[in-house]
Formats: structure tokens, C-alpha cells, sequence
């Protein structure tokens, strides 16, 4: 079955949440770069799957399988 992983992040200060997908990879290693590139070079862990980085974003990688997604949501 095929991995993909997606970065997923909302700004903390608004409310409700505006969550949203940053962009969807085939490898970690793209949508670490990419979460790297959207927290503006800085990321500090604030629970074991998200991260804050500059400009007070939340952002986490989320890996899913190619195929049917019942149930599927964007949480950590």
C-alpha cells in the first residue's frame, strides 16, 4: 500500500482554527522540509506529534494510505 504524508497546520491566535493542508508527499522527507519551510525555519515540540514555529503556527505530519479514508481526520 502506498504512504503518503501530509502537513497540516492552523495560526494559534485565531479562533476558530482555521485548519488547513500545507501540501501532501510521497516521502517524510518532503513534508519535513515543507513543515520546516511553513513554521519559518524554527520548530519547537509541543505534544509528541506537533510542532509551534515562528509566526505562532501549529503543524503536524500526518501519514495516511493511498485508498479508501472512512472516518479520516486532519488530527494529529
Amino acid at each position: 500500500m502506498t504512504t503518503l504524508y501530509l502537513v497540516i497546520s492552523y495560526l494559534t491566535y485565531q479562533s476558530p482554527a482555521n485548519v488547513v493542508i500545507n501540501g501532501i508527499y510521497n516521502t517524510y522527507e518532503e513534508a519535513d522540509n515543507r513543515q520546516l519551510e511553513i513554521c519559518l525555519g524554527k520548530r519547537k515540540p509541543c505534544n509528541d506529534k506537533c510542532v509551534y514555529g515562528d509566526g505562532q503556527i501549529c503543524s503536524w505530519i500526518k501519514e495516511i494510505n493511498v485508498g479508501d479514508l472512512n472516518n479520516f481526520t486532519l488530527s494529529p
